[in-house]
């Protein structure tokens, strides 16, 4: 058989009973019998059972009984009956309640393994198909959201107490820094989870398309309109709509927006009355509306519709202790997708995660890793691994030291001392992201007089 499994076998008869567990044994499971109903119900209170023979008369409770008491035990629980020849109506019946299958007396032990090979083979496709839904559950659940930085559980927190609500969402933060995870997580954990969530992009939808993408068009509303088209909203009803970029709605736009929030209708272009429609808003910004608002690009009425409650997302280097679990967390996941080996981050490519800016927030560590699990070909991810951000952290620091008028010699040396700080004093480190070797950097080191331990 497949897998191992965990047997309980109901069976009165001593010899047919020790037949089945000795050749059930031989196929690798765990088998525990019973002679009697009683018995086996309360073996089935106290265990886990993956697989339950029993025969329809038995002492005590029943078979039925039995069977009764292994689906309560435990839907994935599957249940082969046995009977006697001319008791079969008793058998369907059986399996009208939720028995596998049953097989009739007497039979061929060959009989009894193959359907319970196929009964095994039934719960491990089951199994899989929870494990699978796990899976996208965790890629759009809380989850997803990765981090034990301070200001991590606080964005965790406000969405475990929003997300069975309707309340309507405004995200922000800089791009990159995860308000479409927020939005899924939202969603995957409301009572709408089992409804679409419609994530739209309004700064990537002209301007002269997106109205009609959110409400819809009836037939004739403009040249090239030759059918009635469903809107987003409309395709949404009972679901989440995300609405990403906000702040690039027109004011029209904003405007039916606002309708929408208010009285929970919506109206076709070109169609003569609205329609009621059932969603939950959520929308998300990079930009800061209170801003907006207040120079006049955003409606202040739909402003506070929206902003109900604001999730801010933090900026990656806001949250440095976070940063080994997403790098770690990116290199396992694009080390399985590509079927490549599974790499660690050395402790010196750790150290310059931590030392860069992140301008990408998360997305770009996410490229990083990715690119990192493809190309680097040693076991440890090192620092010479991740040659654009190398690169970048001494450009910050050559602008740094031009801006202060150093002369040559002095930016020469204030950067061999601004890396050598960076990592620790550990020279072979330093020479690397230098592009020198460790002679020179010694030679340097004495000519500037610096000292490092």
């Amino acid at each position: 058989m497949p897998v191992k499994a965990r047997m309980l076998v109901v069976e009165d008869d001593e010899a047919m009973g020790a037949l089945l567990v000795k050749v059930l044994d031989r196929e690798g499971h765990e088998v525990v019998r019973v002679a009697d109903g009683r018995s086996a119900i309360e073996r089935l209170k106290d265990g886990r059972f993956d697989l339950v023979l029993t025969d329809l008369k038995i002492p005590g409770p029943d078979g039925l009984d039995v069977l009764r008491a292994a689906k309560q035990a435990g839907a994935a629980t599957e249940v082969i009956v046995m009977t006697a020849f001319g008791s079969v109506d008793t058998a369907v019946a059986a399996m009208k309640r939720g028995a596998y299958d049953y097989v009739s007396k007497p039979f061929a032990m060959e009989e009894v393994v193959l359907l319970a090979q196929k009964a095994l083979e039934k719960i491990g496709l089951q199994r899989e198909v929870q494990r699978l839904r796990g899976v996208v559950r965790a890629r759009d659940g809380i989850e997803a959201i990765l981090g034990n930085s301070p200001a991590i559980k606080r964005v965790l927190d406000v969405i475990g107490s929003v997300a069975p609500s309707n309340a309507t969402v405004l995200v922000t933060g800089r791009s990159g820094t995860g308000k479409e995870l927020v939005a899924r997580a939202i969603h995957q954990n409301s009572p709408r989870r089992h409804r679409p969530l419609t994530v739209i992009h309004c700064g990537a939808i002209p301007d002269a398309l997106l109205e009609s993408e959110l409400f819809g068009y009836n037939k004739g509303a403009f040249t090239g309109a030759v059918s009635d088209r469903v809107g987003l909203f409309e395709e949404s009803e009972g679901g989440t709509v995300f609405l990403d970029e906000v702040d690039t709605l027109t004011p029209a736009t904003q405007a039916k927006l606002l309708r929408v929030l208010e009285d929970k209708r919506i109206r076709r272009l070109g169609g003569r009355g609205s329609q009621p429609v059932d969603i939950r808003l959520m929308a998300a910004s990079n930009q800061n509306l209170a801003q907006e608002v207040r120079r006049g690009g955003f409606r202040e009425d739909l402003f506070y519709r929206l902003n109900v409650v604001q999730i801010r997302l933090p900026e990656l280097r806001d949250r440095p202790e976070d940063i080994p679990l997403l790098a770690e967390h990116f290199l396992g996941t694009f080390s399985a997708q590509n079927s490549r080996p599974l790499r660690r981050l050395s402790r010196e490519a750790l150290e310059l995660l931590g030392s860069y800016s992140w301008p990408g927030n998360v997305r770009e560590l996410r490229n990083m890793m990715e690119q990192a699990a493809l190309l680097a070909p040693g076991e440890e991810i090192r620092p010479e691994d991740l040659p654009e951000l190398g690169s970048d952290w001494r450009r910050q620091i050559a602008r740094r030291l031009a801006g202060e008028g150093a002369s040559l010699t002095a930016m020469e040396r204030c950067y061999i001392e601004d890396v050598l700080r960076q990592t620790a004093g550990r020279k072979g480190h330093a020479a690397r992201l230098l592009g020198i070797d460790r002679r020179t950097l010694y030679n340097k080191m004495r000519k500037y007089g610096i000292r490092s331990s």
